[in-house]
């Protein structure tokens, strides 16, 4: 994966945050679903959402390169404003392709 000791410490450790590109990366390499990271998570709450996502939903969302690329994009939107806007949006197309 072209990445140091040092950086797999960091990560390790918490002193620096793995990035989503590269988390994909490492399922492909690894050849298991990007949901494995994230099972068994101790100490968390679970992420609250105004609208319940089953599982199963979320999962094969988590498990595309597309999804991926578009959390990291989406992640680089500091704006609030700019943020619900792309969520209107995206909220609008998939309630234009269920029709």
């Amino acid at each position: 994966m072209d990445i140091t000791f040092q950086q797999i410490q960091k990560y390790e450790s918490g002193a620096n945050r793995i990035s989503a590109a590269r988390l994909f990366k490492l399922s492909q390499i690894l050849q298991v679903s990007i949901t494995y990271f994230f099972e068994d998570v101790a100490g968390r709450r679970p992420i609250t959402r105004k609208k319940d996502v089953p599982a199963d939903i979320l999962g094969r969302f988590l498990s595309t390169s597309e999804s991926i690329q578009l959390m990291a994009a989406f992640a680089q939107i500091t704006n609030p404003n700019v943020r619900k806007r792309a969520l209107d949006l995206f909220r609008s197309l998939a309630d234009e392709a269920r029709s």
